[in-house]
């Protein structure tokens, strides 16, 4: 198997398969359910750009980076040195150190048995010299033409503290028309043929969800306070560029000592679409049902 002419490996069972590169990354690059046949992550070939140390290629799917963000060491090309590990209902990936860094990246998947989900449990090994502070970064690139949703709790708790922000990139407007805020939820519809744009959240409950292609991709990953996050407190970010858009989670800042490593986990599942909504915040709503059936909105609302 391949992905534009790059060597795969995969991972399956009655609900779903996933493919990941088996020479390069860690990267995954299809998600595909049973039946369906359809690639529900973004695929990007031809996309990159030029770093000090070589052509960083995009080729979409799922990544691994660490943050806060910077250029070049965000982006260090990882095209060869991948180790893999077949693991109980899984696969473990183990990319080459990052010598300019002295970093090293491994990603360790488990595919569910009873339902459409998979855990991926990240990892960044410090095989450097010096202690390291950073936080870890998973960002998944889906296609354009679906809806982002984020839940942002509005509670009556009677305290006179805030509970929720969200941060902008320098480039991007308030003013954006892939922008919805509602009282339960961000949405970003991902508009194709428009500007980059980016914005960052505190979402209490950790997760983001797409819906696309009939399914809704939902993912989850453990939460802390707010201010322990790189990005002004952004646990969850989303950004969009011409024909696709990227959900992504962080784990907290951390100082990872020389000889040790981190870890962020996050949860993927994959549900059936909602039935068709009459509006944007009704769409939303479902989702968010879909998501959290915990949710309670606030009455009247």
């Amino acid at each position: 198997m391949s992905f534009y002419d790059l060597p795969t490996g995969s991972v399956a069972n009655r609900f779903l398969r996933l493919d990941y590169l088996a020479q390069a990354g860690p990267r995954l690059v299809r998600l595909v359910m049973n039946g369906s046949g359809a690639n529900l992550l973004g695929e990007l070939p031809q996309a990159g750009w030029e770093t000090p140390y070589g052509t960083y290629h995009l080729v979409g799917g799922h990544r691994l980076w660490h943050a806060p963000e910077s250029f070049p060491r965000s982006s260090i090309p990882d095209d060869r040195g991948l180790q893999t590990q077949n693991i109980p209902g899984g696969v473990h990936l183990l990319g080459a150190l990052e010598e300019t860094t002295g970093l090293r990246k491994g990603m360790a998947i488990t595919l569910l048995e009873d339902r459409p989900a998979l855990q991926i449990v990240h990892t960044i090994l410090n095989e450097s010299l010096w202690p390291v502070r950073l936080a870890l970064w998973a960002i998944t690139i889906l296609p354009a033409g679906g809806m982002a949703v984020v839940e942002q709790r509005r509670q009556a708790t009677g305290e006179h503290c805030p509970n929720r922000h969200i941060a902008l990139w320098p480039d991007t407007s308030w003013e954006d028309p892939r922008f919805h805020f509602f009282d339960e939820a961000l949405v970003v519809e991902a508009l194709p043929g428009l500007p980059p744009c980016k914005l960052g959240a505190y979402t209490q409950p950790g997760w983001l969800a797409y819906q696309h292609q009939g399914f809704v991709f939902v993912k989850r990953a453990e939460v802390a306070g707010s201010d322990l996050y790189p990005d002004r407190g952004c646990n969850a970010e989303i950004f969009c560029g011409p024909d696709y858009i990227e959900l992504e989670t962080l784990s907290r800042l951390l100082t990872i000592q020389p000889g040790q490593s981190a870890s962020h986990t996050e949860t993927w599942e994959i549900y059936p679409a909602p039935a068709p909504a009459p509006d944007l915040k009704q769409a939303a709503a479902a989702v968010l049902n879909l998501a959290d059936p915990s949710h309670q909105p606030l009455t009247g609302e």
